[in-house]
């Protein structure tokens, strides 16, 4: 019978561990909150090219960049001052 009362609380004292772990990460994740007027990194378009492929263009540091994502890589188009662009629509 001290067996099965054993085994009894060592499963329980291991559901609870991973509540705590799992309502933690929770409560941290919440706590941190991310709001998307905090981002730093903003995606302005992402048009497929094809299945695993696609051209991703965002804004970083007032600088909007041009990128081509495959499934195993990326590569840098091109990188664009945002003052460039304001000065091309005036």
């Amino acid at each position: 019978m001290y067996s099965f009362y054993s085994y009894l609380a060592k499963i329980i004292a291991i559901i609870g561990i991973l509540a705590v772990f799992y309502f933690g990460s929770r409560w941290l994740v919440d706590k941190k909150g991310v709001n998307s007027s905090d981002r730093k990194i903003q995606i302005l378009e992402k048009m497929a090219v094809s299945s695993d492929a696609y051209i991703l263009m965002f804004k970083a540091n007032n600088k909007i960049y041009t990128l081509m994502v495959h499934k195993n890589s990326s590569e840098l188009i091109d990188c664009i001052e945002q003052e460039e662009i304001e000065r091309e629509v005036l």
